[in-house]
């Protein structure tokens, strides 16, 4: 028999303790909401600051003709500005900033219960967003009932009840709302969650999600009974099933007597998926178990890369190794400083291990094709102008992510891949070539440039401020706007998303810009168009760029640089590279062209880079592809294939894809001819078909910009 009183003192005593801890978790929670709302009136102080900024700056310029102020300008810089503060994303910052204005001039008493922490900001969000469409009228007369609401309901209640409140109070205006949200809002996104899985999120009506959740219904119900799915798994795999265009579920029951078991032969194969992904070659052959990641950044099981390698094109990216690069420069130095301390000193130890000064030597061509810092022995960099030193810093630990992506090879079959490769058991744990502190060790590269940099503000120019890479002249292709599909391909390998801070916009959808513009009027003298001078950007980003809210430099590492007006400074690093802080470095200056004075036709050589200009009757292959240079009247005449075949066969990009060969027969159409006749009429269309690409890629390269 239980002692009198035991199990109920027991109890008691946790209910009084539990008791203080809930009021403790209750005034945790109204100080989180009230430091939330400090937040909040904070993004919408900034907002009317740079709106301020915008009226005053109309206003100065009112005699000038200047017909409104530039208030695009003003959210566009309070969003970027705020969302790289609060290290959210675009959409969150956005919507953010909506409901600290809706708080401010309209929800006043609402306002009220958020600062002195009554309302988190969930429900908050709820309402400001809820209401955004309504009239002020509207707005006015519901708030009251709507914080009563918000003050005993969680968020999805909240939300039916503002609706139903406002149906109730003008039916016509909710309509309305409710209307442009489905215009506005309807969508559908992909979005990359924990534990390698995918959310798929879609905006529609009512009355659309109710048809979608009966047809995932119907489709689920096309398996037997036996299935070991459970409905909300077989849910899954019937919306799969429905982006396939199948209209049934093949049943995984693997009883002999499937009622359903005929469905699965008429289920058309699907088509292999469009993605490209990334791994190591160590990996590939399962000698590591590096995790390979898709364009965007999205990891992936090695396992599951593998098998998918075995019926997929494959394509090398060839790279070079920074930090051997940096070992063999560090090498030279040590050993010039060495010289010039004891000429009469023979050791050859210079306190760089054996297997690195291995690895450095098979680099040094990347370091004679103007790395940043190669030593030179005059102390210069052939310009005659001497070098800016900087104290070394040594710095514990393996050199961050040290790759650096140089070129690309071309697309080929798979090859056979080792059998200890295609295992689907891992018996062992192989070794890996990234080891563990990596992320560490960026982190402290990256607060040891910022810190170096404000000693020195120059540092944040970027290693070539000039835009030009190192180069003393233009590489083919340098001076030409639009950059070439391989170069394309190593700016969006190096940078899986949108460069700027906090941005996930993959690079597949970014645009490619220039970190130093591209002058159209005298290309020589803007930035190149060289891996080394772009970066991929997300249009809303690139726009704050070119409205100079924001700037970008490119630092030694590959890392970009960004700052803004306010005084914000943040670094992105690059997906294999790393960020360092130079030796011994070089700030060219700006590329300037000078007059020409001579009437001899002779070339002038600018000074800053040593770039000869040919004469005008002389032309070069890279002053025949320059945008500037007039094309000739020829180029646009009907090519045979318009005028013969079709003259449709004039998008570029189309022409360019090597799927797409319009009407003229391909290699492989060839190959299977038998008659000689025919084979050489197969072969002179081909040949025509090319002349055309040609022609029309010519064309391109003189278009005027955008493109």
């Amino acid at each position: 028999m239980a002692q009198p009183g035991g199990s109920s003192r027991i109890r008691s005593d946790a209910d009084k303790a539990a008791s203080e801890s809930v009021t403790r978790l209750a005034a945790a929670r109204r100080a989180e909401n009230r430091a939330a709302s400090v937040v909040v009136h904070e993004v919408h102080e900034l907002s009317e600051i740079r709106l301020a900024a915008e009226m005053d700056v109309h206003l100065l310029g009112a005699d000038h003709g200047d017909m409104e102020p530039n208030v695009g300008r003003a959210q566009h810089s309070t969003e970027c500005d705020a969302a790289v503060a609060l290290s959210l994303s675009r959409t969150m910052t956005r919507e953010m900033i909506t409901v600290a204005n809706q708080l401010a001039w309209r929800l006043p008493t609402v306002d009220a219960a958020f600062t002195v922490g009554d309302l988190d900001y969930s429900r908050v969000r709820t309402i400001a967003l809820t209401l955004v469409r309504a009239s002020d009228c509207t707005v006015s007369a519901l708030e009251a009932d709507v914080l009563a609401t918000a003050l005993r309901c969680n968020v999805k209640a909240l939300r039916e009840n503002i609706w139903r409140l406002w149906i109730s109070h003008n039916p016509e205006e909710a309509a309305a709302a409710q209307s442009r949200a489905v215009s506005e809002e309807r969508c559908a996104d992909i979005r990359r969650g924990n534990d390698g899985i995918a959310t798929l999120v879609s905006k529609m009506t009512m009355l659309e999600g109710a048809e979608c959740d009966a047809i995932l219904d119907e489709l689920a119900r096309t398996v037997c009974s036996n299935d070991p799915r459970t409905k909300k798994q077989l849910r899954g795999y019937a919306l799969l099933a429905l982006c396939h265009r199948e209209e049934s579920l093949v049943c995984q029951c693997k009883t002999e007597f499937c009622p359903v078991a005929t469905a699965a032969q008429f289920v058309a194969p699907r088509r292999a998926p469009l993605v490209n992904i990334h791994i190591d070659l160590d990996t590939l052959l399962g000698l590591n178990e590096n995790p390979a990641t898709l364009a965007d950044g999205t990891v992936l099981d090695p396992e599951l890369v593998r098998l998918l390698a075995t019926d997929a094109r494959w394509r090398a990216l060839l790279s070079d190794m920074w930090d051997a690069a940096q070992a063999y420069r560090k090498e030279n130095y040590d050993e010039q400083a060495d010289s010039a301390a004891a000429d009469s000193s023979d050791s050859s130890d210079s306190g760089v291990p054996e297997h690195t000064r291995g690895t450095a030597d098979s680099d040094d061509k990347a370091v004679s094709k103007g790395s940043p810092g190669a030593d030179r022995s005059d102390g210069s960099d052939g310009g005659g102008v001497p070098r800016r030193g900087r104290p070394r810093t040594d710095r514990a630990g393996t050199n961050p992510r040290a790759k650096r992506l140089i070129a690309r090879g071309r697309s080929r079959p798979p090859a056979p891949l080792p059998p200890t490769a295609r295992r689907s058991a891992r018996t062992s744990t192989p070794t890996s070539s990234a080891p563990l502190g990596q992320e560490v060790e960026l982190s402290a590269a990256i607060a040891e440039f910022l810190a170096a940099a404000a000693a020195d503000p120059t540092l944040t120019e970027g290693i070539h401020p000039d835009g030009h890479g190192g180069h003393n002249t233009p590489p083919p292709g340098a001076l030409t706007y639009r950059p070439t599909a391989t170069l394309v391909a190593l700016v969006r390998a190096t940078y899986s998303t949108c460069t700027f801070p906090g941005c996930s916009v993959p690079a597949a959808r970014c645009d490619i810009d220039h970190i130093v513009p591209f002058d159209h009027n005298d290309p020589p003298a803007g930035g190149w168009t060289i891996l080394e001078n772009l970066h991929p950007l997300c249009p809303y980003h690139h726009h704050a760029k070119t409205l100079r809210l924001w700037a970008c430099a490119k630092l030694d590492g590959n890392g970009i640089y960004w700052r803004s007006g306010a005084g914000t400074h943040r670094i992105t690093p690059p997906e294999y590279g790393t960020v360092t802080v130079p030796e011994n470095f070089l700030h060219r200056t700006r590329f300037r062209r000078t007059t020409p004075d001579r009437a001899d036709g002779a070339g002038t050589v600018h000074e800053s880079t040593g770039y000869e200009e040919q004469p005008d009757d002389t032309l070069t292959p890279d002053s025949a592809t320059s945008p500037s240079a007039e094309p000739p009247e020829e180029l646009y005449e009907p090519t045979w294939w318009e005028t013969h075949i079709s003259d449709q066969d004039n998008n570029w990009g189309n022409l360019l894809d090597i799927r797409t060969d319009g009407d003229a027969p391909t290699l492989g159409d060839i190959a299977r001819l038998t008659d000689p006749q025919a084979r050489a009429d197969a072969i002179y269309l081909r040949t025509k078909f090319i002349e055309h690409r040609t022609i029309v890629t010519e064309r391109e390269k003189h278009r005027p910009p955008p493109f």
